[in-house]
């Protein structure tokens, strides 16, 4: 049963429902040009406006985010490394750099595989007409 659309929502056409699902599959592929250019080319839409800002707000967040950690992770390697070097490498075993490089594709994978399943979801929910909750009041009232 899907949720009753909330009187400031204008009806939503097939089209823009199309449209919406669409750049979100295409958000898997392109995560940060699928929604700026539906956003570009949203003209009149609020529908598919509020879908595409939707979908680039959480893309530049998980992109700082992923930004912040891998600066962080680069940074404890690199002062450790130099600390090996200044001890003339006592002690130094690569096991633990192979095991911190092979845990951190494990989790960027598992991170993909979830902006995949929320791509997913957002692509049904845009497809069955049904508003996103954060952002459709600023794209809406951008207009």
């Amino acid at each position: 049963m899907s949720k009753p659309i909330p009187a400031s929502h204008p009806p939503v056409s097939d089209h823009e429902r199309h449209l919406a699902a669409a750049m979100h599959i295409a958000e898997i592929f392109f995560p940060l040009f699928a929604p700026a250019i539906a956003y570009a080319i949203s003209g009149r839409s609020k529908f598919l406006k509020a879908h595409a800002y939707q979908a680039l707000f959480e893309t530049i967040v998980l992109n700082v985010c992923l930004f912040v950690v891998g600066a962080v992770s680069l940074t404890y390697t690199i002062v450790t490394l130099w600390n090996f070097y200044k001890n003339d490498w006592a002690g130094f075993s690569i096991w633990p750099m192979i095991a911190r490089f092979a845990i951190g594709w494990i989790l960027l994978g598992v991170l993909e595989i979830i902006n995949t399943l929320i791509s997913v979801r957002h692509a049904h929910k845009a497809l069955h007409g049904e508003w996103p909750r954060r952002g459709s009041r600023k794209a809406i009232g951008n207009q």
